[in-house]
């Protein structure tokens, strides 16, 4: 697993996303009593976007414009969401939209994926609490069969299952190339020198070309 130059564990090295995303969706199957199932590429990259935030301390608090019932949500014993609700993708592969908060920040961070044709948009903005101001827009473009496996779905997440999360994505390395993506047009754009150990940003962007 790759560490900093301090010896810290990067939370975005694809490892160790993928440990947090089959926990998440794990968690998923426990509170439903069910098994939790990836439906297509773009459930798979929306919800390996959702484990890049949970990973970088952004708790999620909604989905879209409205509020989670905390009443019946799962949350672990500061508060969080445990893995993620139940409606999460029921709007998929078409539409996903996630709200989140992060205690460096008092803004309000949407994160909504859109699929279009072939292409896959993923927006981010931050809207401080007045709702007066906001962060300005930002987005990517991408192809998910250039990240996905399309033979691999359905998949299912069970405790016991038999394929490996990481087959639905092509390699550990597009993976990388994936949060590399997200990070500097994402992350980096919404929440510019956010702080968590063994997380480092990254100020030039070397392969990709949209």
């Amino acid at each position: 697993m790759s560490q900093n130059v301090q010896g810290t564990k990067d939370p975005l090295n694809p490892e160790e996303l993928l440990l947090t995303l089959e926990s998440i969706l794990l968690a998923n199957a426990k509170q439903e009593n069910l098994e939790s199932i990836l439906r297509s590429g773009q459930d798979a990259l929306a919800s390996m976007f959702h484990a890049i935030m949970q990973s970088l301390g952004f708790r999620l608090v909604g989905l879209g414009e409205k509020d989670i019932p905390g009443d019946n949500i799962s949350r672990d014993g500061e508060g969080n969401l445990i893995g993620l609700p139940e409606t999460w993708n029921s709007h998929g592969p078409h539409l996903y939209a996630f709200r989140y908060k992060h205690h460096q920040s008092s803004v309000t961070f949407l994160i909504k994926c859109i699929t279009m044709a072939n292409n896959f948009l993923v927006h981010g903005m931050g809207i401080e609490d007045n709702q007066e101001t906001s962060i300005k827009p930002t987005h990517i473009e991408l192809i998910t069969d250039d990240y996905t496996s399309p033979s691999a779905f359905p998949y299912i997440v069970r405790n016991q299952h038999s394929e490996p999360l990481v087959n639905v994505f092509i390699s550990k390395s597009r993976i990388k190339d994936l949060v590399s993506l997200y990070k500097i047009n994402i992350v980096q754009k919404l929440m510019p020198n956010l702080t968590k150990p063994g997380y480092e940003e990254t100020y030039f962007m070397r392969f990709f070309k949209y």
